[in-house]
């Protein structure tokens, strides 16, 4: 996008995401994405650990008509997005399967009394570092992801890979 567009910025955001149990379903990151002009946006997220990485999806929600995008390896392509006062949401969600056993990860445990169905471990803790392209200036603003709610709907036509309509809430 940078070759096609000279004028455009690149943000780049780190960040940890703690050990995640099998059968559960969370945000790694949520960014609130404001734009006050049409945008051509894209985004990246790399994620370290290989079955993390297999196991989130990053997704694009228009706030205003509440329309999901859900990008296949983390890589929202380049797309034109119209100003909307409600703006956008770009978010990290990591839905984790109970059917598949997962390495048990010594001292990584979830702790008694959690949503974990026994799937047979854990991923390990660690990383994810985001980059957005904008042609036009957008501000960023993170999204604490202690007070994300989500809910997956399998019934979906976006449903792909384990994810379905996605519905974020806090």
């Amino acid at each position: 996008m940078k070759a096609a567009e000279p004028t455009c910025s690149t943000t780049f955001i780190e960040g940890d995401y703690p050990a995640a149990p099998a059968g559960t379903c969370s945000s790694l990151m949520r960014y609130a994405v404001k734009i006050t002009e049409p945008t051509t946006l894209a985004a990246s997220l790399g994620i370290s650990g290989e079955d993390m990485r297999a196991a989130t999806r990053l997704v694009l929600v228009d706030n205003a008509s509440g329309a999901e995008s859900v990008v296949p390896l983390c890589r929202l392509p380049a797309r034109e997005l119209p100003p909307t006062p409600q703006g956008y949401t770009l978010v990290a969600i990591s839905d984790i399967p109970s059917s598949v056993r997962l390495p048990a990860r010594p001292g990584k445990l979830p702790p008694e009394g959690s949503n974990s169905n026994g799937g047979g471990g854990v991923l390990e803790d660690g990383n994810w570092a985001l980059t957005v392209t904008s042609s036009r200036p957008a501000v960023l603003e993170p999204i604490p992801s202690d007070r994300v709610q989500v809910s997956i709907s399998t019934n979906s036509t976006l449903y792909s890979g384990g994810l379905g309509a996605i519905q974020v809430s806090h």
